[in-house]
């Protein structure tokens, strides 16, 4: 990604409905990629560590919870601007 296609990114709170996304995602990305260099246990204990929805709920409740957007997602109508959402 080149420092203007960043300069693009919004960033924008998670959402109680983005959760099971959210959570299937990080699955997925971590079986992809984790397999050859951990084991199996140890990507479970991850995922529960990091991606557990009850955590992901804490995060929301505590206001720390964002995603980022891509600007192909994002609306033409509504402008890029400054994001409120603190990082987690």
């Amino acid at each position: 990604m080149t420092p203007s296609e960043q300069s693009d990114l919004n960033i924008l709170p998670v959402l109680e409905s983005d959760i099971d996304t959210l959570v299937a995602l990080a699955r997925a990305i971590w079986y992809r990629h984790y397999p050859d260099i951990i084991s199996v246990e140890q990507i479970e204990y991850m995922l529960g560590q990091r991606y557990h929805p009850d955590l992901i709920r804490a995060q929301l409740a505590s206001g720390r919870a964002c995603r980022v957007e891509p600007p192909s997602t994002r609306p033409r109508s509504t402008p890029a601007g400054p994001s409120t959402a603190a990082p987690i």
